[in-house]
């Protein structure tokens, strides 16, 4: 099985990247119980890197995120950052 999992996605609005987030957690998790997203980090090579465990990148407060409570941030640095506009 592979441990990294990669999702070009393309599409418009925060339906479908709420969609795209959903597809994430439930991948690393179950359809039933979805992982959270527990911290991240921004890697030049590729973009916004979401990890499950709270041991690299930017640890999330508390237990983690879902993909809904994650999606503000994420659309925020979409539509914000420099290396996006690129």
């Amino acid at each position: 099985m592979m441990d990294n999992r990669q999702f070009n996605v393309n599409g418009e609005g925060q339906e479908m990247l709420l969609r795209a987030l959903e597809l994430a957690c439930i991948q690393q998790g179950s359809l039933d119980q979805p992982a959270k997203i527990r911290s991240w980090e921004v890697s030049l090579d590729h973009g916004m890197v979401l990890y499950w465990t709270d041991t690299d990148g930017n640890r999330l407060p508390g237990d983690g995120a879902t993909a809904a409570e994650f999606l503000p941030m994420l659309w925020s640095w979409l539509n914000n950052s420099e290396e996006v506009k690129k």
